[in-house]
């Protein structure tokens, strides 16, 4: 009998539940990144080369980019179809697309994310493909929806707003989990604008982990365009501060 093959474009449902939409009952971003950080991780074990593979080899995949265009922003009780699938490689980067479509079949999202696979005692990147067990499907007749978000100024940002990592922001990789950037973001972005805030698409680098005990600072601008900018830099007990992170995308 012929061995199946895992997927090469991957489906998974998720419900949106009431902790994940904001007081307008609209799905947080930081919610999305969940349902797109689950939908990847599923994905690549399928594929045999997730987190189990990873570990066993001392190794781990860390997201060092993502790129998201919003059409609409569902609520509570939606049920929502995150479709998601390799498509190549870009350096040291596994590219991964995501199409989030709503029961009707309408598109709510879509986006890119940039992947680095990681040598976690010598922490340096490692080549890819080479250093994966598996070939990845060959998905070139799908759509690649973005290239890596570009270069932007970070200075002259103001308005700080201080965050500590604590315990429940800590994921398996011992540091603050990508998606929990997205919540200080809009947090942010909700400070300024007194109310919570609708993206249209969202480009984010994550520069450098924040281990738990972190204290992070925030600044950021708005436009007249509704276009924004944002940094996040922390602070560790007995070092000076550094880049964890850079948001650049504009409102709805």
């Amino acid at each position: 009998m012929e061995e199946q093959q895992p997927p090469r474009v991957w489906t998974e449902e998720f419900r949106v539940r009431h902790s994940e939409v904001d007081r307008q009952n609209r799905l947080k971003a930081d919610a999305l990144f969940d349902y797109i950080q689950q939908g990847a991780a599923d994905h690549a074990d399928a594929l045999g080369c997730g987190y189990n593979m990873a570990n066993s080899g001392n190794m781990m995949w860390v997201l060092s980019r993502m790129v998201l265009q919003f059409q609409r922003h569902p609520g509570g009780g939606e049920t929502l179809a995150l479709q998601t699938w390799p498509s190549g490689f870009d350096r040291l980067f596994a590219l991964r697309e995501y199409l989030l479509k709503d029961q009707s079949g309408e598109t709510v999202a879509f986006g890119t994310s940039f992947w680095c696979l990681v040598d976690f005692v010598r922490m340096r990147p490692l080549r890819l493909p080479e250093s994966l067990p598996v070939p990845l499907p060959d998905n070139s007749d799908m759509p690649q929806h973005f290239r890596a978000p570009a270069k932007f100024s970070i200075d002259g940002l103001s308005s700080p707003m201080e965050t500590e990592v604590t315990e429940h922001l800590v994921d398996v990789n011992q540091h603050l989990n990508n998606a929990r950037y997205a919540a200080i973001v809009t947090d942010w972005l909700a400070r300024q604008l007194g109310r919570p805030a609708t993206l249209a698409d969202l480009g984010v680098n994550y520069l450098q982990p924040s281990p738990l005990g972190t204290r992070l600072v925030t600044t950021g601008q708005i436009a007249p365009d509704g276009g924004f900018r944002i940094r996040i830099d922390g602070t560790q007990p007995g070092e000076p501060p550094s880049l964890r992170f850079t948001a650049q995308g504009h409102l709805a």
